[in-house]
């Protein structure tokens, strides 16, 4: 088993507790793709709490900006889409919740069978790799287009920044478990 505290350690520039809540998701957003941070990463993802919520809502943002909503899906991001959608509902983005239920229902009635696996360091879409109902796959894409990063008065960071604040004693309890 991996030990996280002493990556977890790192991906603060100074003792968490004195962080804003804005900076704590900056501190997380800027440490959790180095290579040397991905076990670490992986312990957090299986453990609920703030630090997963906060990890969750970047892959979902990084996966929707670079590879739009098939790239989250594909990607192991998309493992966790369950927990994505309550991360989404913690934090108060309902809309964005609902948006992602609705996705993971047409999935759940209508299953994307793998039909190819990347090969190393190969780049392929979405549809070269599954079978989905075009209509299920069309319903998907025009679900996504309502998703935050396309509504100007919605951001995700804003309702987590809010969540963490809020919460504040939580969340700093939940991280003196990753102190020395």
């Amino acid at each position: 088993m991996s030990n996280p505290k002493a990556n977890i350690n790192t991906w603060f520039p100074k003792e968490s507790s004195t962080l804003s809540a804005e900076e704590i998701v900056d501190s997380v957003c800027s440490s959790i793709y180095e290579p040397e941070n991905a076990a670490a990463r992986e312990d957090v993802l299986k453990s609920p709490g703030f630090l997963r919520e906060i990890m969750l809502l970047i892959d979902l943002d990084t996966e929707l900006t670079m590879n739009g909503i098939l790239g989250f899906l594909e990607n192991s991001s998309g493992r966790y889409l369950l927990e994505t959608i309550q991360a989404l509902q913690h934090i108060g983005a309902a809309e964005d919740a609902e948006i992602l239920e609705q996705i993971y229902q047409q999935l759940e009635i209508t299953p994307a069978q793998r039909i190819k696996s990347p090969g190393l360091h190969e780049v392929s879409s979405f549809q070269d790799r599954y079978i989905l109902n075009a209509e299920v796959l069309d319903g998907i894409l025009r679900l996504s287009e309502a998703l935050y990063l396309n509504t100007p008065d919605r951001n995700i960071f804003d309702n987590l920044v809010g969540y963490l604040s809020a919460n504040r004693h939580l969340l700093d309890e939940e991280l003196k478990k990753y102190s020395w």
